[in-house]
């Protein structure tokens, strides 16, 4: 990836073939020589892009869909704004390629030709969620065995995500954060949900042994909360956060 791009700025989908080193013009994963250089999602398509994305039919795509989730790679992304202008909003690493119908089938606005779900990450961003089910909010996740935790992240991410979600929106009509208040729906349509995410409340880098994690023992905050407390010292609590931003 050349270091000419620049998060926020916006590009034409010829300067992205140029600056990420060749791919196709107009596919939402160029590949070269089997390896996927970036992705252009269009958020119409892809209600939750860039955390998910809904793969179509085709066998085309599909072969590159899972080379991206197989190499788990880090690639630039750009969102599209309007017609060939694509906003360039950084690097993420893609998590996970599933076929798994309950992952398809897990919201009503999917493309209706969807057969496959990619997950993406910020690359400079430590998630850290359980497995979780979206019908009992007492339910509790093995977590915190070192040899499989990655293997648990990826996996349990989407679970917890989606059983959280529904428990705020049950209660508060759409989705808000426990720190600073921003509501889902005073955001872009197309891009609200995906700026909330899974805070625990105790790091799972603080346990020593296998554990297992209620919703209970996690908050939903934006994005912007969630770096501000990883990124203090000590770590801030999501009620120490809340207090400071309402002084």
């Amino acid at each position: 990836m050349s270091a000419e791009l620049v998060v926020g700025n916006i590009y034409s989908r010829p300067e992205i073939h140029q600056l990420v080193g060749g791919g196709d013009w107009v596919a939402y994963l160029p590949t070269k020589k089997n390896t996927v250089l970036a992705g252009c999602f269009d958020p119409d398509l892809n209600r939750r892009a860039p955390r998910e994305i809904d793969v179509g039919r085709g066998d085309k795509i599909l072969k590159r869909a899972k080379l991206l989730g197989n190499a788990k790679s880090i690639i630039p992304v750009f969102i599209k704004r309007s017609s060939n202008n694509w906003e360039y909003i950084g690097l993420y690493r893609c998590t996970a390629f599933s076929q798994e119908p309950r992952d398809i089938n897990a919201y009503a606005d999917r493309r209706k030709d969807a057969i496959g779900v990619l997950y993406f990450e910020e690359s400079n961003v430590s998630t850290e969620e359980p497995v979780a089910d979206t019908e009992l909010l007492e339910f509790r996740a093995r977590e915190g065995k070192a040899k499989l935790k990655l293997h648990f992240r990826r996996e349990r991410s989407r679970d917890l995500i989606i059983a959280k979600r529904n428990e705020v929106r049950a209660e508060h009509g759409c989705l808000v954060c426990e720190a600073c208040g921003v509501t889902e729906k005073s955001l872009p349509k197309s891009i609200g949900e995906a700026c909330f995410e899974v805070h625990h409340k105790t790091p799972l880098s603080q346990l020593t042994s296998e554990t297992h994690t209620r919703l209970a023992d996690v908050s939903l905050i934006c994005a912007n909360c969630h770096k501000m407390i990883h990124r203090s010292e000590p770590m801030l609590t999501v009620q120490s956060l809340r207090e400071k931003l309402r002084i």
